[in-house]
């Protein structure tokens, strides 16, 4: 059972990192292994991906022969097709193309494993773009150990634990081993003397392993059921406080449901060292005193055992690499089908107004059949191999049976020593079984385990040790920002001063880098060059936790927990009911508020989705208002409330010498801001007050505001 697949599949585990998992697969099956937590390191894909330079440049620098190639997309071009090469895909996506045939390509996809497409349908998603990569004798043979880091970290952790497990089930097969020892003595007794054992010694043997097995199995299990707790706390414990540790890049690179997927495979990794790793060991004790006890009776009956037990063993070493690539594609298009599912569920209210239910459906179904293709495909495989491995067990007992017999027949045996071997043979290939099951439990848990390690291994947020009291200055000096290395710039040279108590506005055309500068602004994003400080403090050095705390932000996006509406305001932090309701009045929401069944007691769903978009807008502003932080941000942050209450609501906040950081789409709410900044492609291109920024002729602002109090003439009109 020989398997095909020569090009080792790579994961991606980033929405952007397709290019660097086809370099890494290729470099290992030139035999330069290299994960691709390394070739981060060297380049980083960030929001918008590799280009096809960098992955030119990635294996050049570990001495590939590297030709880039333009082919167009035409059925007839099939034939410059290379394999073991690099091809952009849809022109959105890297695939390796592994071999090619007279009639299909086969290609592996980071995001989606193996899959074998027809010279027509490849050219249909094929962009035309190859990087075709060769070895040669400078290439570097290395091989990656593999990181046992977290199993260690595990076992380490939870070793009395496993030491008090592993006693209590090493009784529990001393007794066990007992069992067929004591049959054989009274078997063989009664065959020598013709007499059986004293009745009542008898019921007293019968009536101590009884209760022996009975209580070993009781503290057996209940040291389990501690050791589970305890794996399953650590697991949790030190995954989600990771998450919570790492940069905000680490989540806008990868997609909720594939964090929420990795997630779901805490518990089955906690059964596999809860529960088949130790077995494993210990059954492969329990095999060992058995090869023993077989060696010291018969060698020969010993030999039969050990011949069926690598026959057992051959099938699982010539299936297992199947095994872990069909366990791969099924995760795979598991994870597909669950991120399907929940972009549809935060996506539906748009899906019904737009009347896209049948399209979104046939979406989902599509991705749902091929994961159940996927999966039936791996589950016959599998049956067909464990149907031939119990085969084997359940067939080897009678061999050795057989054996034992014409042992006996040949007047070297008892009938009780037959017994016995018969018995232990019994035992010894269900352990058998059961450590081959473990093994291909390791082999099921490898894509999880993988996951997990990927997320502990990710860096933690680089953040300083000063806790700064913040008064609301804040500058930026010469600062640029791109999403990778050396890549595009959204933000160049940005200098602002924002004082104390003022009112800056941020304002300019989409895609002109607003967004991206409150990110930064709060620490969320750090600037490619240049310098943020806060009150005279570089951001390096400041703890910025600690800062935002004092910061309160309310973004387009707004987030709303599943609690209560008082208790998403309060935030856990101590109000009275009337300053919550003066908050809410300010927001001109207390009275949707108070129309509720519930009032402030209403249940919000999760992520807010049965209030409105406007109602969860002005909750998150009462919670900002309430805060009393020393600085706001708002990122069109008032775009539901009238212009009385939004006067209110910036009175309040300049009352309380607030800064106030406002990116405004509608210029009416910065006219009377201390100063306004103007974005136009990343730079600051004007800045000023309102007035002198509309004496500017020509000027980028100007244009702006004629251009929206035009539009509302013409609507007056």
């Amino acid at each position: 059972m020989k398997t095909k697949y020569k090009i080792p599949f790579i994961e991606q585990h980033q929405k952007t990192e397709c290019g660097l998992c086809c370099v890494a697969m290729l470099a290992s099956y030139y035999k330069h292994e290299v994960t691709v937590r390394e070739l981060r390191r060297e380049i980083e894909t960030g929001r918008d991906g590799s280009s096809f330079i960098q992955l030119i440049e990635l294996l050049e620098g570990m001495k590939f022969n590297v030709k880039a190639y333009k082919i167009p997309n035409k059925t007839e071009n099939v034939k410059f097709i290379k394999s073991k090469s690099i091809a952009l895909w849809k022109s959105k996506h890297f695939i390796v193309i592994e071999s090619i045939n007279k009639k299909n390509i086969l290609v592996v996809d980071p995001e989606i494993g193996r899959i074998s497409y027809t010279y027509d349908e490849f050219m249909d998603g094929f962009s035309g773009y190859l990087i075709s990569v060769r070895s040669t004798e400078q290439v570097e043979k290395r091989r990656v150990k593999i990181d046992y880091s977290f199993m260690k970290n595990i076992l380490y952790s939870h070793k009395k634990h496993f030491l008090l497990l592993l006693f209590f089930t090493s009784l529990m097969y001393l007794v066990t081993f007992i069992l067929p020892i004591a049959i054989k003595d009274i078997i063989n007794t009664l065959q020598d003397k013709r007499e059986i054992y004293n009745l009542k010694e008898l019921v007293s043997i019968v009536l101590i392993l009884a209760i022996s097995y009975y209580l070993i199995l009781i503290l057996q299990n209940n040291s389990a059921i501690r050791l589970r707790a305890s794996i399953d706390n650590h697991l949790n414990v030190s995954t989600i406080s990771k998450l919570f540790k790492l940069p905000y890049k680490f989540y806008s690179n990868r997609s909720k449901g594939d964090i929420i997927y990795s997630l779901n495979g805490l518990p089955r990794i906690r059964e596999l060292f809860a529960n088949k790793v130790i077995m494993g060991f210990l059954d492969i004790g329990m095999l060992l005193c058995i090869s023993g006890y077989l060696i010291y009776y018969d060698i020969s009956i010993f030999l039969v055992s050990i011949i069926l037990f690598t026959l057992n063993l051959f099938v699982l070493f010539i299936s297992k690499q199947k095994l872990e690539q069909n366990n791969i594609m099924v995760s795979i298009q598991q994870n597909l089908v669950q991120n399907k599912q929940m972009e549809t569920i935060y996506s539906m209210m748009g899906i019904k107004m737009e009347g896209f239910e049948d399209d979104i459906y046939k979406q989902w179904e599509d991705q749902f059949n091929k994961y159940i293709y996927r999966y039936i495909k791996s589950e016959k495989f599998s049956n067909y191999i464990n149907s031939l491995l119990q085969t084997i067990t359940f067939i080897s007992p009678f061999i050795v049976l057989v054996a034992t017999i014409v042992k006996f027949s040949e007047g070297k045996m008892t009938i009780g020593m037959v017994i016995a071997i018969y018995s232990f043979s019994g035992i010894f290939f269900s352990k058998t079984d059961s450590v081959f099951n473990t093994i291909v439990s390791i082999i099921n848990s490898k894509v999880f385990i993988s996951r997990i390690n990927d997320i502990l291994a990710e860096e933690d947020e680089k953040i300083g040790y000063v806790n700064h009291d913040l008064t609301g200055n804040i500058t930026l000096s010469n600062v640029s920002f791109s999403y990778v290395k050396n890549g595009q710039e959204i933000l160049k040279n940005i200098n602002m001063e924002v004082e104390a108590g003022k009112k800056i506005a941020i304002v300019g055309t989409s895609g002109s880098g607003k967004s991206t500068i409150s990110k930064l602004l709060v620490g969320l994003y750090q600037p490619s060059t240049g310098e943020i400080m806060y009150d005279g403090i570089s951001e390096n050095d400041i703890n910025l936790q600690y800062i935002r705390k004092q910061i309160g932000i309310v973004p387009q996006d707004m987030t709303l927990f599943n609690k209560t509406i008082k208790e998403n305001i309060v935030n856990g932090l101590q109000f009275t009911m009337e300053d919550v309701i003066e908050a809410c009045k300010l927001t001109n929401i207390h009275d949707e508020i108070m129309n509720m069944p519930m009032k402030y007691n209403t249940l919000v769903s999760e992520m807010g989705m049965n209030l409105s978009g406007g109602q969860r807008q002005r909750i998150v502003l009462a919670r900002a208002l309430l805060k009393k932080p020393k600085v706001i941000l708002l990122d069109e942050a008032t775009s539901y409330l009238d212009n009385i209450n939004e006067k209110k609501i910036m009175d309040e906040f300049k009352k309380n010498k607030i800064t106030i950081i406002v990116i405004a789409h509608r210029l009416s709410t910065i006219i009377d801001s201390d100063c306004i900044y103007v974005f136009d492609e990343g730079e600051v291109r004007e800045f000023g007050k309102h007035d002198q920024l509309m004496n500017r002729n020509g000027g980028i602002y100007k244009k702006m505001y004629e251009s929206i109090k035009g539009e509302k003439n013409v609507i007056r009109n």
